[in-house]
């Protein structure tokens, strides 16, 4: 069975930046991925999660609506 941090690293490099993700996190205790979205409205991050939800399996995909982290 593949580890909760190499699941992340994986979806990581396969799907940041895509369907609205722009950051990745884990929690351990519910033995999730936390992607972190813009939306979880879009129809495209929705399809994309049930797919990594297949991946990363028995690991659960929880989507974070939050906005994207900026410097000012």
């Amino acid at each position: 069975m593949t580890s909760l941090e190499t699941a992340k690293r994986k979806v990581r490099r396969k799907y940041l930046g895509e369907a609205g993700i722009h950051a990745i996190g884990v929690r351990r205790k519910k033995q999730a991925l936390c992607l972190y979205v813009e939306s979880e409205a879009n129809p495209e991050l929705q399809d994309l999660i049930k797919q990594i939800e297949e991946e990363i399996s028995p690991y659960h995909v929880l989507a974070i609506e939050e906005e994207q982290a900026t410097l000012h």
